[in-house]
């Protein structure tokens, strides 16, 4: 016949069971979580919170780090929109790296037409018309002809500023010594004609040696005559003398 006295448990329980106001304590009966003396006892004497307690902690910390995080990602969403559809302003200023010609740029005012940027020296910028823009690169329309002199003779010194295109008429033996002009500027003196069989030579300008071997070159009376100058590596270049089939008399 078995024993039916509970079965105590050989140490602290007996002060455990003294704690919780009781004699014994019975193997047979578990104790509860929260509500029993016991359990309460022990985990005060440990600084144990109970199953609910620590469940219920951790559940609100979770929750709140779960908070924190969404309003985080919702925050860089929020960001990566704006920056990618800014509908803000921002004063031109603030940009560091902006340049001045940048700047005029941006706050150039709207032409509400066809127009053509010209950069200035100054680094402003002007929209150009179609017509101001040709006007601007040296075209459109027949260029006017600078005229030097009639029946002219010793040195002649046509002046790129002048325009490109000039002419005039010797009455004698004559030097040509242009000046102005900058890397691949043109220049075509005419010589509309020629009182007599007069020499033409040049002063300041480059050319080959077998051509300067030529010169002075002797003129014929009463013809035309065409000389073609290119401003190369910082000076004039003799590149052509050409001969009009016409004859010329004042």
């Amino acid at each position: 016949m078995s024993d039916s006295t509970p079965a105590r448990v050989p140490f602290p329980i007996d002060e455990i069971a003294a704690a919780a106001g009781r004699d014994t304590i019975s193997v047979s009966a578990p104790l509860k979580p929260a509500s029993d003396g016991v359990a309460a006892a022990f985990r005060a004497n440990f600084g144990v919170p109970d199953a609910g307690t620590v469940d219920t902690t951790a559940r609100a910390g979770l929750a709140a780090e779960i908070t924190r995080a969404e309003a985080a990602e919702a925050a860089a969403q929020s960001y990566s929109v704006q920056r990618a559809h800014h509908t803000g302003t921002q004063t031109l200023s603030t940009i560091s790296d902006v340049t001045t010609v940048g700047g005029n740029l941006a706050k150039l005012t709207n032409p509400g037409a066809v127009r053509f940027l010209r950069i200035n020296a100054d680094n402003t910028v002007t929209p150009l018309s179609a017509a101001d823009m040709l006007s601007a690169l040296g075209g459109g329309g027949a260029q006017a002809v600078h005229d030097l002199g009639s029946n002219l003779t010793g040195t002649i010194a046509p002046d790129f500023a002048n325009g490109s295109r000039q002419y005039c008429s010797l009455n004698g033996n004559s030097t040509i010594a242009p000046t102005g002009g900058a890397d691949m500027d043109e220049m075509f003196i005419g010589i509309g004609y020629t009182n007599g069989a007069y020499t033409l030579d040049f002063s300041g300008v480059k050319m080959p040696p077998a051509v300067a071997a030529l010169l002075p070159v002797t003129l014929e009376q009463y013809r035309c005559y065409l000389i073609t100058l290119r401003y190369l590596g910082g000076g004039w270049t003799l590149m052509d003398i050409s001969e009009a089939n016409i004859e010329s008399e004042d």
